[in-house]
């Protein structure tokens, strides 16, 4: 989030009194201006923080001065919060519109959506569990007459038509409320890509899941005849090197099978993407993404105790979400400047 902010702030050009910044720690606020600017770090005055206040506001303006100042008054974060032009956060401080479980925890996010567009940074991101939420959350802002923006290159289109079908039913109650013939107007619907952006008037979901695939197919065909294709994919199978059938069938033999094929890759995939440095060694970056922390330290377990080859210097980075804040946080700074050059 704080990184996404940065980028609006500097691309968008927005200042301070523009733009809030909203996230659920302090901690982690610090730890980002540290890494940002390692000179200016601020000490003597946590001690007048407020100890149980994990809410954390980047935003500088101020709300115009009526009766809605004054009944935030006792509440400056959320002040800043709905008053902000432009207001970047994880999805979790919008949820409560529509998912409070506390009298009054609504409000401030009902207000946001109420003034506010929405855009969902990769919304396939979520699991299957998270999508009624989701589709609350879209439903409620149709209903508010607030525009959505799905950001993806990846969205499945079952996805697409569920939160489309609940903008729809939510759009229709504010048609209702601002209309008087109470007639069922189409939603005004937008594509973007590299190559161009599509607008279509659209009255159902069959039309609207219709328009999407032809955008999508003019899409695959111009990045496959005329786009120069950078990456290619590769399926690799993990085969058992050198086991038994019973040592196979056991756990750390896959752990063991799956280091053993990454590290045959590794050498290969380095020795067809190297860069040449000045001194006349040749360097290569990769990432090896798995799905769970377990696994993954079980079979770094192996690859760390694999000697290379020769001539050959490995140097790993282990990086998953449970390691402590800090140690994270240091990790994260590294890697961005060494995958950013």
């Amino acid at each position: 989030t704080l990184q996404t902010g940065d980028a609006y702030r500097e691309l968008l050009k927005l200042g301070d009194d523009e733009l809030a910044v909203l996230i659920g720690s302090q901690a982690v606020k610090t730890l980002h201006q540290i890494n940002k600017e390692p000179d200016k770090i601020n000490s003597g005055s946590e001690s007048a923080d407020d100890l149980f206040d994990q809410l954390y506001v980047s935003y500088a303006g101020q709300i115009y001065d009526g009766r809605l100042k004054h009944w935030l008054s006792t509440s400056p974060k959320l002040e800043q919060l709905i008053s902000a032009p432009v207001l970047v956060s994880t999805i979790d401080h919008l949820m409560p519109a529509t998912e409070s479980k506390r009298g009054g925890k609504q409000i401030a996010p009902m207000l946001r959506l109420l003034t506010s567009d929405l855009v969902l940074d990769e919304p396939d991101d979520f699991g299957l569990e998270d999508l009624p939420a989701l589709c609350r959350l879209v439903n409620w802002a149709g209903m508010l007459g607030s525009r959505v923006l799905l950001s993806s290159a990846t969205l499945p289109p079952s996805l697409i038509k569920a939160l489309f079908d609940a903008y729809k039913s939510g759009r229709r109650h504010f048609n209702q409320a601002q209309f008087s013939q109470n007639k069922e107007t189409p939603i005004w619907c937008a594509w973007f890509d590299e190559f161009k952006s599509q607008t279509k008037e659209i009255s159902s979901k069959e039309e609207y899941i219709a328009t999407h695939k032809a955008f999508v197919e003019k899409r695959v065909s111009k990045l496959t005849s005329e786009q120069r294709i950078l990456r290619k994919g590769e399926i690799i199978n993990i085969e058992p090197i050198g086991l038994t059938s019973s040592q196979s069938n056991a756990m750390p033999s896959v752990y063991l099978t799956t280091a053993q094929t990454l590290y045959e890759r590794m050498h290969q995939l380095h020795s067809a993407h190297h860069a040449t440095h000045s001194t006349g060694k040749r360097v290569s970056l990769g990432v090896v993404r798995m799905a769970n922390i377990n696994p993954m330290i079980e079979v770094t377990k192996y690859l760390v105790n694999m000697p290379p080859h020769q001539d050959h210097h490995i140097h790993f980075c282990v990086y998953h979400s449970q390691l402590p804040l800090a140690l994270r946080s240091f990790k994260e700074s590294r890697l961005d400047k060494a995958l950013s050059r």
